[in-house]
């Protein structure tokens, strides 16, 4: 416990000028309505249904079912091999959309 408050001392400006760019970021994060995920997950859904049929068989791999949901993570393999997204994956770059896409698959492979 020592050793933590003393790290913590020893880096307290660092700790105070990081925490103060997160709280800003929050502030400032566009909060989206019910009406808008529902449009952003109903634009999602064919273009993952394409792409995750089209990564899985490039890497021979399976999935079960494909869920959109308001989640914390951006993509989730669960144990049955269902994959869940969150529905902001619509706001991401195409390129780290697929990249999300082929991190998930990648773990039927492990």
């Amino acid at each position: 416990m020592q050793a933590a408050m003393r790290f913590a001392e020893e880096h307290r400006d660092w700790i105070e000028v990081h925490y103060k760019e997160a709280v800003e970021r929050q502030r400032n994060r566009k909060t989206y309505g019910a009406e808008e995920i529902r449009n952003f997950t109903e634009k999602l859904r064919p273009v993952l249904m394409h792409r995750v049929a089209l990564y899985a068989a490039c890497m021979d791999v399976t999935y079960g079912k494909i869920t959109i949901r308001n989640q914390k993570r951006v993509g989730e393999l669960q144990r049955s091999w269902n994959l869940n997204f969150n529905w902001r994956l619509a706001l991401l770059p195409e390129d780290l959309m697929n990249y999300v896409i082929v991190h998930e698959l990648a773990h039927r492979l492990e």
